[in-house]
């Protein structure tokens, strides 16, 4: 799955990239960069935004090199989730972008889970903030589409078969396919398809399928 740039979706739609002192702007934050401006201001939640994205390409990196397990991963996934968690709690996020960004940190905090437990409890978290989002960007994919792969990840866990969920996420995919994706955001129609055809695969081979 492509990486969600959210420093572009920030830059592109005009927001501060960092904190201004004395009229001039600081460098934009690394993922080592340690933030102690107020995060209540915008100027300062957008840093935090643009570290949770350099988190977040670099738990991604961790995890398509086969070390979701890792400390790096581990690491790099609780940065991305906690910095977006606080860009959040102050940008008004119109246009979806950091909390499609927000959404992907959940999505990688899942993977680099090291206990059934956490990821579980990354999964529910995953579902409740895909839901939020999609109540408050029903136009866009990204809601429909995390909400689909959660519901697909409880579906292959459940200890029975589970026609219900499988089905859900089924239909969110589609739901998703036909939704616009969060501007200058990376387009998910590749990750969309790729839930469409594993739900419907599990759902054959549960014997779902009529």
């Amino acid at each position: 799955m492509k990486v969600f740039n959210t420093v572009a979706a920030i830059l592109a739609a005009s927001v501060l990239s960092g904190c201004e002192t004395g009229g001039a702007i600081t460098t934009p934050p690394g993922p080592d960069t340690e933030l102690t401006c107020d995060a209540s201001a915008q100027a300062c939640a957008t840093r935090h935004a643009i570290k949770a994205d350099a988190c977040l390409r670099l738990a991604q990196d961790e995890v398509r090199a086969g070390r979701a397990s890792g400390a790096e991963a581990v690491r790099r996934a609780s940065c991305a989730r906690q910095n977006f968690s606080t860009a959040l709690g102050t940008l008004p996020d119109a246009q979806g972008s950091v909390g499609a960004g927000n959404l992907a940190a959940l999505r990688v905090t899942r993977q680099t889970a090291t206990t059934t437990s956490a990821g579980r409890a990354a999964n529910d978290a995953l579902d409740q903030a895909a839901t939020a989002y999609l109540a408050k960007h029903p136009g866009l994919n990204a809601g429909a589409y995390y909400q689909g792969d959660a519901a697909l990840y409880q579906a292959l866990r459940a200890t029975s078969r589970d026609c219900g969920r499988l089905t859900m996420a089924s239909q969110l995919a589609m739901a998703a396919e036909a939704r616009q994706n969060p501007p200058r955001v990376p387009s998910l129609a590749s990750a969309i398809a790729t839930l469409q055809t594993q739900a419907s695969q599990a759902a054959a081979q549960a014997g779902c399928v009529s």
